[in-house]
């Protein structure tokens, strides 16, 4: 019905802002059915993110791009040239060159129902190689067709049938050699020009469409400096093969013994005799390799006992998050089950007799089952968070603040001075773990009006705060419940990678959690 379309359009339009908003290389997010027209679509600038309203979307159907994408097959990619790209029919001005990447999407039954296609701006690395490009050398970029993409003039760029079609080709400013730079194998070639091309596949199975870059110099700006070279590099090796010689005869004497004293011990190390460390006595480079060989061996009993406890509180870890998971199955999924069980019985009892109540027993049942539905969802989020692995750390603790803050009724607070890079797996994984933690302690204990979470990166270290204004609690009575073991839990995974976790908390005046994590461990 007309209102569940609302809603659904609704709730897609913003998923497709989230994702186009953490990645700014989209210009365009749509949803065309399969009758070619636009039903939902969100544009970006570059600067903001939005939606176009329902009067003006438009009729894509005749465009080649929605046909070559409903003719591909469940799971495909249709991968577009690079080329303008046109609104109403008309091309853009100014010119935004664009890439599409579309799928089709099926219903249950296996039929069309049109599909999803991302416009992405190109014109952030054509304008790098415009940048690159100076009158000599020229650095460009060309089609499978010899069409220009890139090209130190930009008047003769996009000459192909699909752009401005004014024929400008790269088989015109270079008739001799130009089956060879748009075969599709990368090379070169010299004459009066060193000319090298590379060829660009944007779709690894589609080997017909592919892009080449070209670099055009003359031959003597590359060669100019060859011999001069050579003659310096000649004499810089003459010089040091005499100077190595004069050296290696004056050492070889002093450096004998030392080096046969460092063997011996380096072959007793070998056999795991570590007791006897090697013995050298002079001060020189030598002596110092014995040092620092006699403290590597300490360093190395040192850190098979720090694995080993490493992998003690790892296995510690795991059991007690385990634990915790248990807790929550038992006495949040597997009441509300037993409870749908309950209603469920009383309903088969009462049917025959008192309908009425029958009907409200079977009620009841399905709201305990709704109600373990979603206690199930947020289970399997808390094991693995599927957002985390779309997006990435930040939009993933953005979502989930919202989320903490939206149930709480609250004020949130959200700062970061992150990039879209993504962060080592291991970091991602221990501070959503933790930010999770301290949002959840947070949702069950604080009733706090205002929460903060701050992200941000410095000197190698990643930085999480999680604050909020509530009652808070007395660190020395809690000690044993199971809020504190949340908080062990939050020490521990801190430390398993080289971090910190830091908890301050007094009854009236909130709970600030703060880690430190490394970003090179």
């Amino acid at each position: 019905n007309a209102a569940d379309i609302a809603y659904w359009r609704q709730q897609v339009e913003q998923d497709f802002i989230a994702f186009s908003r953490y990645r700014r290389i989209y210009y365009q997010v749509r949803y065309i059915t399969e009758h070619g027209k636009e039903f939902i679509r969100i544009d970006s600038d570059g600067a903001r993110v939005y939606a176009i309203p329902e009067h003006a979307l438009q009729d894509k159907s005749g465009r080649y791009y929605f046909q070559e994408a409903m003719r591909l097959r469940t799971g495909e990619v249709f991968v577009s040239p690079l080329d303008l790209n046109r609104e109403h029919g008309q091309i853009e001005r100014p010119f935004k060159p664009v890439i599409r990447y579309a799928t089709p999407l099926f219903d249950r039954q296996g039929h069309r129902r049109g599909i999803v296609i991302t416009n992405i701006f190109a014109d952030r690395f054509l304008a790098e190689i415009r940048q690159g490009s100076h009158a000599q050398p020229r650095l460009m970029l060309v089609d499978q067709d010899g069409y220009y993409l890139a090209h130190p003039d930009p008047r003769q760029e996009w000459g192909g049938p699909r752009d401005l079609n004014t024929g400008i080709n790269l088989r015109d400013d270079y008739p001799d050699v130009w089956p060879e730079i748009l075969s599709g194998q990368a090379g070169s070639i010299v004459n009066q020009r060193a000319i090298v091309y590379y060829p660009i596949f944007p779709a690894p199975d589609n080997p017909d469409y592919y892009w080449v870059l070209v670099h055009d110099e003359p031959r003597q700006t590359i060669f100019a400096s060859v011999w001069s070279f050579r003659v310096t590099a000649a004499s810089i090796l003459t010089l040091a093969a005499v100077a190595a010689t004069i050296m290696a005869g004056a050492l070889s004497r002093s450096l004998t013994a030392p080096v046969r004293a460092l063997q011996e011990g380096v072959e007793r190390f070998g056999r795991g005799e570590l007791s006897e460390p090697v013995s050298v006595q002079s001060r020189d480079e030598i002596g110092q390799l014995a040092e620092a060989f006699n403290t590597m061996a300490a360093d190395l009993h040192r850190s098979q006992t720090q694995r080993q406890q490493l992998l003690e509180r790892l296995i510690s870890a795991q059991e007690e998050e385990r634990r915790m998971v248990a807790y929550d199955i038992h006495d949040g999924l597997i009441q509300r089950l037993v409870g749908a069980r309950l209603q469920l019985t009383n309903f088969v009892g009462l049917r025959a007799k008192d309908p009425d109540q029958a009907e409200q027993a079977l009620q009841r049942a399905l709201q305990h089952l709704s109600v373990a539905i979603v206690e199930g969802r947020h289970l399997v989020e808390g094991l693995r968070p599927a957002l985390l692995d779309d997006l990435g750390l930040v939009p993933a603790l953005h979502e989930l603040a919202q989320q903490v803050a939206a149930e709480m009724g609250c004020e949130l607070e959200f700062l970061s001075n992150l990039t879209d890079e993504r962060l080592p797996a291991p970091v991602e994984i221990t501070v959503f773990r933790i930010a999770q933690e301290a949002l959840s302690n947070s949702q069950k204990h604080s009733r706090t009006a205002r929460l903060r979470l701050e992200l941000s990166r410095q000197n190698g270290w990643l930085e999480l705060v999680v604050q909020d204004w509530g009652g808070g609690f007395d660190m020395e009575e809690g000690r044993n419940n199971r809020r504190c073991v949340g908080l062990v839990g939050m020490r521990e995974r801190a430390s398993l990678i080289g971090g910190t976790c830091d908890i301050i908390s007094r009854p009236g005046r909130g709970v600030l959690v703060k880690s430190r994590i490394p970003l090179e461990w």
